[in-house]
């Protein structure tokens, strides 16, 4: 006997892939059914009032403090910053930012360095604009970054971590007045935080070691660089630096230091080639030494573009004080 139960449902067959790793088609049998579950959406969660009061009242200090920043208002900085702690809210690093730029911008060198000593010791992270401005501002004055070093140095060794732009300026400004152990202490800060010193650090570190007086110490650098990885070798700027170290010493004749190393220019013609200021080094080289066939030679290759002969414009130097030692030579 046959049932006569109806069911209240139909079976149908949907085909349908399973997924992307198995793109089969297989039958699934699906009911037919109406679903009476009602679909809501889901109410977005409220924001906490609390978070929202501290961000608008941190943002309200924050455009005062930087307002008293950019007009050299020390003092006005400060007092946002006590407001700020006042309020229950801890100035952060761009709010000792505000205050370290303020210092600077007025001179008072020992109030910005204190500030950033303040902020080091609350724990705090400064940011990289910190730090450039400081260095700038030092550069700028003509001053040594020896403070800014040192600050610099102890947050790095605590496990700060500065950028490319910071370590780079930090050396050249070193190098500008003359600081060679800064500069070398801060590149191998750099290259223990994992970025190794290139052909513009070694070039940076050169224009010291030029103007030391003993050019062998310039030449150590020249073939630490020549045996070195191909971001480190020796460019043009690098062979002009140890040409005027040899050519600018005290010592003896340095001529054939100076030859040997136009040898190795030569050699390495595919790669680099003398410049204005290359000629300009050979005629005062062989000028100081009397030679006159080659100070002739260097002259007329660099003739044409004498300006470098004016210290690119910013002192007095004329051409004539090569031309007339080389006139006395041809006559003696």
């Amino acid at each position: 006997m046959h049932s006569c139960y109806t069911p209240s449902y139909a079976h149908t067959y949907i085909p349908f892939k399973l997924n992307r790793f198995s793109p089969r088609t297989a039958p699934v049998r699906a009911a037919a059914v109406t679903s009476t579950v009602k679909r809501t959406r889901k109410k977005k969660q409220p924001e906490d009032d609390d978070t929202s009061l501290e961000t608008s009242l941190r943002f309200s200090f924050m455009e005062e403090l930087m307002n008293h920043a950019r007009n050299r208002n020390s003092t006005g900085v400060s007092q946002v910053m006590y407001d700020m702690i006042a309020a229950g809210l801890s100035p952060g690093p761009r709010s000792f930012h505000g205050l370290v730029v303020s210092y600077a911008l007025n001179g008072d060198e020992q109030a910005a360095m204190d500030s950033l000593r303040r902020e080091l010791g609350a724990g705090l992270r400064p940011i990289h604009e910190t730090f450039i401005a400081l260095v700038r501002w030092f550069g700028s004055k003509g001053q040594a970054t020896r403070d800014a070093n040192r600050v610099f140095l102890k947050g790095a060794k605590g496990g700060l971590r500065a950028t490319d732009e910071v370590y780079d300026l930090l050396i050249v400004e070193d190098c500008k007045v003359g600081d060679h152990s800064n500069a070398l202490e801060v590149s191998y800060e750099m290259e223990a935080a994992g970025r190794m010193a290139t052909t513009f650090h070694f070039n940076c570190l050169l224009s010291v070691q030029a103007t030391c007086g003993i050019p062998e110490i310039a030449f150590t650098t020249f073939e630490n660089m020549e045996y070195g990885e191909d971001y480190m070798k020796p460019d043009t700027e690098t062979y002009n630096w140890v040409i005027q170290a040899y050519t600018r010493a005290d010592s003896y004749d340095r001529v054939q230091d100076v030859a040997e190393l136009l040898g190795m220019m030569v050699e390495d013609h595919k790669r680099i080639q003398p410049n204005v200021k290359t000629h300009a080094l050979l005629v005062e080289c062989f000028t100081k030494y009397c030679v006159v066939r080659e100070a002739m030679a260097a002259l007329g290759a660099a003739f044409g573009s004498t300006h470098i002969f004016f210290h690119q414009g910013k002192g007095q130097l004329t051409i004539k004080c090569h031309l007339l030692p080389l006139s006395a030579m041809t006559v003696c």
